[in-house]
């Protein structure tokens, strides 16, 4: 929970930055008069907010480094590749949500909404998903990942109805934000705590790597073949293979 509260305003900033873009895009603001006030508030933001963080104290623990043998353990690899699952396929449409919703019959307009509406599902899951992990554990990343593979499967089943692809999209953000609460969440169960930093970054390179091939790989796929439902089926297959995987594993990642 704690978790989840903690990385929300990383979702939660996107509903905001959603809602500005459409204002300033409604306004016919120019992008670069807006990249120079948005770099500039970003600046004063995070140099004032930086002022009120400190260093704590480390005890002899808290510098002792995890043996290298943690990085090739089940949990890891399970959790690293859930993570890259997850965020690939979440990556894949929110990098191509606004081209791939109007391709569904949403104008431009719509498609700002999606956007936004992605965005409060991604911050909103940030603390339910904690929520969901304080109560029934592990077993809540395959449950995050057969969320968002069967609202997938039902985004390519919606056709033109505006209020369901909506919906689903909301649906894509919520299960997509599970990603950076749960594999957290599990690594600091599993092991001590002080090893957290030396271990999750690795798991979270995965959420680099899917970031540099999902909208890509999506983007290629829309390319060649003309529509984003062979990317859409891609994100269903790879998302349902993890998901079952990590259930039939879920064992190994329970604390």
């Amino acid at each position: 929970m704690v978790t989840g509260l903690s990385v929300g305003g990383f979702g939660g900033g996107a509903i905001i930055l959603s809602a500005i873009i459409e204002q300033a895009y409604l306004s016919a603001l120019s992008v670069s008069l807006f990249l120079t006030w948005y770099g500039i508030i970003t600046a004063i933001l995070l140099l004032s907010c930086a002022q009120l963080l400190s260093v704590p104290n480390e005890s002899a623990s808290a510098q002792e480094k995890p043996p290298r043998s943690l990085y090739r353990n089940p949990v890891m690899m399970l959790c690293s590749v859930g993570m890259f699952a997850g965020t690939f396929a979440g990556l894949l449409v929110v990098g191509n949500l606004s081209s791939l919703v109007q391709e569904w019959g949403l104008s431009e307009v719509e498609a700002v909404l999606a956007v936004m509406l992605f965005s409060v599902g991604n911050a909103s899951a940030r603390i339910v998903w904690g929520f969901i992990f304080d109560r029934i554990g592990a077993v809540s990343i395959p449950l995050s990942l057969l969320l968002f593979s069967l609202a997938t499967l039902a985004l390519l089943a919606s056709g033109a109805n505006i209020p369901l692809i909506l919906v689903l999209v909301t649906l894509l953000g919520f299960s997509f934000g599970a990603n950076f609460v749960l594999y957290a969440a599990v690594i600091a169960h599993a092991y001590p705590l002080h090893y957290f930093s030396s271990l999750y970054p690795l798991c979270f390179l995965f959420y680099g790597i899917a970031g540099l091939l999902g909208p890509a790989i999506g983007g290629w796929l829309r390319d060649i073949t003309g529509s984003y439902a062979t990317s859409l089926v891609l994100c269903f297959l790879l998302v349902s293979f993890s998901a079952l995987l990590l259930f039939i594993r879920r064992e190994r990642l329970q604390p």
